[in-house]
């Protein structure tokens, strides 16, 4: 048998480990059965015990039964796929990174000791190819479709140990089958037969779902002649942007973000125009230490306006979903077309941030927590599971 090494938009790398001289395709439609797995602490573990594998050969089967059941899964007309989320296999722009090679020759070892034809999908970033985000399902499907064959969801399932049980890291994998509509095995049930067991989450964005939205409310208008200073204080994904736009821009408030403008100087320039024009103006950023928010403090007393602190209290995890929720759920969720937060700055930026005080100079504080409001098509993505 041979391994094919492909890689999609740099961040997707894919294995087909077949036997050419039997890659036939079928004359008439197919329902493809897909039984597909994790790869770490489902299928292998490493030797060494450490989080990653040391060497090309730092592995050994989860549980002696691995094989044989693969086989048997084989043997009952499953295509078997791996699944697996991994990092440092690819840089920012594409390029496979020194740790390629390892996890290569580490997955080539395990397909020659099964003697099967596998397919694996690695996705190697915090993109729409992670789980429990479906990406990587959703090339696999399209590849059995362009063969002329379709995948039986009603038969396929994944088998993995992200289950949201409380020594599980994550519920990733079981969140993965439930956005993909196939079923879900946990690697006890699968390989070692032991009776189902209760699956919690981790997080589940239903815990946070309003649907009326009543607890929102927008800042009462500003008199007229007056000019008012709204800044929005949280991290990305707290739901400041979609606050502006259902709530504040209606009533005439003019949006100044970094995002959009590229500098403070920009937006300091912006926002003096707007306030010459006689607006009130709502800040749009994580404004999340005090030294960015004196700025805006000592700005508003410049041009005798008032200004308050609308503080977004939303959990950080569900700040991260509501992010990955605009990244990736598609152009209608992400108007201004932003890449995702990455995980390792959004977790400083939480841990370093500063509350406001009204000693630093707000004439009002105002806490706002979460509260679902959009179209019944826009909660269609948000209720799916993004992290």
């Amino acid at each position: 048998m041979e391994t094919e090494w492909t890689t999609v938009q740099g961040t997707l790398l894919i294995a087909k480990h077949f036997d050419k001289s039997n890659a036939t395709t079928s004359p008439t439609l197919r329902k493809v059965k897909v039984a597909a797995f994790d790869l770490d602490s489902t299928l292998v573990n490493t030797k060494s015990g450490s989080l990653h594998a040391k060497d090309e050969a730092d592995w050994e089967w989860w549980h002696d039964s691995v094989p044989s059941k693969l086989l048997e899964t084989y043997s009952k007309g499953y295509r078997i796929v791996v699944l697996t989320n991994q990092g440092r296999l690819t840089d920012p722009y594409g390029n496979e990174a020194p740790e390629a090679r390892l996890f290569k020759s580490k997955a080539e070892a395990i397909f020659q000791e099964l003697h099967l034809p596998i397919d694996l999908y690695a996705a190697c970033a915090n993109d729409n190819y992670r789980k429990p985000r479906i990406g990587a399902w959703e090339h696999l499907v399209d590849s059995v479709r362009a063969g002329g064959d379709e995948v039986d969801l009603t038969q396929s399932y994944l088998v993995g140990d992200a289950a949201g049980r409380p020594q599980d890291h994550t519920d990733s994998d079981r969140h993965f089958t439930m956005n993909a509509g196939i079923g879900f095995h946990t690697p006890e049930e699968f390989f070692l037969g032991e009776p189902p067991e209760t699956l919690g989450h981790k997080f589940d964005p239903a815990w946070y779902q309003n649907r009326d939205g009543k607890s929102m409310k927008a800042i009462a208008s500003p008199e007229s002649g007056e000019k008012l200073v709204l800044v929005l204080i949280g991290p990305p994904g707290a739901g400041k942007t979609t606050y502006y736009l259902r709530f504040l821009q209606p009533l005439g408030f003019q949006r100044i973000s970094q995002f959009g403008l590229g500098s403070m100087r920009s937006c300091m320039r912006s926002a003096e125009e707007s306030i010459s024009k006689g607006k009130s103006i709502v800040i749009d950023d994580t404004n999340s230490d005090e030294a960015t928010r004196r700025k805006w403090i000592a700005f508003a007393k410049k041009h005798e306006s008032r200004i308050l602190a609308v503080h977004f209290t939303t959990h950080p995890d569900l700040c991260l979903h509501n992010d990955a929720v605009r990244a990736f759920g598609g152009e209608k969720m992400n108007w201004e077309d932003r890449p995702v937060s990455p995980r390792i700055p959004f977790k400083m930026l939480v841990a370093q941030f500063q509350e406001p005080q009204v000693s630093e100079g707000f004439d009002e504080i105002i806490k706002l927590d979460f509260h679902w409001t959009g179209t019944a098509e826009e909660l269609s993505v948000w209720q799916k599971y993004w992290i």
